[in-house]
């Protein structure tokens, strides 16, 4: 039987046309070692993003009128490539890619493509058929994968979704066990986001309706939160009432540790029992951000996590009524998720622009593709285009000065010093000596550089100063290491005649 991950002949091969990208580099200036790669202004958003290396990524998404977006980047999200012209009308809100030849993209009401060969052709799947839209997908490698479906709307009287599995490639898929509610009043059981760490073990977070109002002829619907659980890769699934209002995003530590996300929390979920029980726990995000809406998390080992979502002034409106949302749209925890982060510096000028992140990948520790739509402004929910962010160094902040050789010289400047310090490598670094520029920038490596001091900024005093250096990822923080002395052109002369009148009063 030909496998789906082999190419078929009637693939239709897009052709590949690179779209010049507008490349951001000062917009986010409050991030804390984030930058942005794509920032457009054509009404489009990016929903989905899976990097398999620190070079391919893939990314799907909707324009303004609807249409589908679907792009590649081999060079590490500089250049982002178009390949949706052979999906036109799919709707893909997700997408995961084992390797980067191997993706899968889904959507809609059971939109479903497939890749061998990194992109240039898409196969579309038949899966067992849904009414319901499909949410989520994880690939563990390029035969396993598994296809979750978010609830529908209960005016539509939704019943309880299944999971979608495959395991030889994507040739032939299976459906779980229909999933049922932690409540007796519950229906209309979906997932909104879904992962298997192992062959064997399956987590996935979503919520269910039931009827608040029970024994109504018209009952009044609302939703919980539900956590779902297999240890039989897929094919039947416990459910657990979550204690949460909702729960989005998950991604996992180890087979044992997952994470996902609520409002103003992050959720922990642990295992011991290789799968067949999982207990939760709230790990509060810092407290001045407790109204922080998390949407997506990404976990690359057992100690580093990075999760996304809205960035929204609180001062906003949103249906009619103050947002509850902070700015607040990364966290990153590195200690396997009991503590986390705030990843930005600038608390009065946080994330300009709005940022609605959406999805976030991190094949390391270190790099980081976070994706969604930038906000006109805090007070309009309307999407001016997409926005990709990335950081290369766990977002810490860079660059970095740790020490000025030589450390002093006169007012007047002219001579050559070497600055040692991190992160010189990104962009073109500006450096300044207090509020003055400096001149002559020769980067050397990455942690060096020598640049020709400018004149004291207060001519004829002696001065110390911090040296600074700034590029798109930011400034150097100040500290001791950085700073340069000024001396007065008649420093020497002076202390000459001063230990001449000593001697002379004595």
């Amino acid at each position: 039987m030909a496998k789906l991950w082999q190419k078929q002949k009637n693939s239709v091969r897009r052709l590949v046309i690179p779209v010049a990208t507008l490349v951001v580099s000062v917009a986010l200036s409050g991030c804390l070692g984030w930058y942005p790669q794509l920032s457009t202004d054509d009404g489009s958003q990016v929903t989905g993003i899976s990097c398999p290396t620190t070079e391919v990524c893939f990314s799907v998404g909707s324009t303004a009128g609807g249409q589908t977006v679907l792009e590649r980047s081999t060079d590490g999200g500089a250049l982002w490539t178009p390949l949706s012209d052979i999906v036109a009308g799919e709707t893909l809100t997700a997408i995961s890619c084992p390797d980067v030849d191997h993706c899968i993209a889904v959507g809609g009401l059971g939109d479903a493509l497939a890749t061998t060969d990194g992109g240039q052709t898409w196969e579309r799947l038949s899966l067992p058929a849904t009414v319901y839209d499909l949410s989520s997908v994880w690939c563990l490698d390029d035969q396993h994968c598994w296809v979750s479906s978010s609830v529908g709307s209960p005016s539509f009287a939704p019943t309880n979704a299944t999971v979608d599995v495959t395991a030889d490639a994507g040739t032939t898929w299976a459906s779980s066990s229909t999933f049922v509610a932690p409540r007796t009043d519950g229906y209309g059981l979906g997932l909104s986001s879904i992962t298997c760490p192992t062959l064997r073990e399956c987590v996935g977070v979503g919520n269910y309706w039931f009827d608040v109002d029970v024994g109504s002829p018209f009952p009044e619907p609302s939703y919980e939160a539900v956590i779902a659980t297999s240890d039989d890769g897929g094919a039947t699934w416990q459910t657990q009432d979550a204690g949460a209002a909702r729960l989005r995003g998950i991604s996992c530590l180890s087979p044992g540790a997952c994470v996902s996300l609520t409002d103003g929390s992050v959720v922990k979920l642990v295992t011991t029992d290789g799968g067949s029980t999982w207990s939760a726990s709230l790990v509060p995000v810092p407290s001045d951000h407790s109204g922080d809406y998390l949407a997506a998390v990404s976990c690359s080992d057992s100690l580093h996590c990075v999760a996304v979502g809205d960035s929204a002034d609180q001062q906003g409106v949103k249906d009619g009524v103050p947002d509850a949302f902070t700015n607040t749209p990364v966290i990153a925890t590195s200690d396997g998720a009991d503590s986390w982060s705030v990843q930005y510096t600038d608390t009065s000028d946080p994330y300009p622009p709005d940022l609605n992140l959406k999805a976030v990948s991190c094949p390391t520790d270190a790099e980081c593709w976070a994706a969604g739509e930038q906000l006109p402004n805090s007070q309009s929910r309307g999407a001016t285009g997409s926005v990709v962010i990335h950081t290369f160094n766990g977002g810490a902040a860079w660059p970095s000065v740790s020490s000025v050789s030589p450390s002093q010289g006169t007012d007047g400047g002219g001579n050559q010093v070497t600055i040692s310090g991190a992160g010189f490598e990104y962009g073109s670094p500006s450096v300044q000596f207090g509020s003055t520029p400096a001149l002559d920038i020769t980067v050397i490596s990455g942690s060096e550089m020598t640049v020709t001091v400018p004149p004291s900024a207060v001519a004829g005093e002696g001065s110390t100063v911090d040296v600074t250096v700034s590029d798109p990822l930011g400034t150097s923080p100040v500290n001791p290491g950085d700073q340069y002395t000024y001396q007065s052109p008649n420093g020497p002369l002076d202390e000459i005649a001063s230990a001449v009148a000593a001697e002379a009063g004595q």
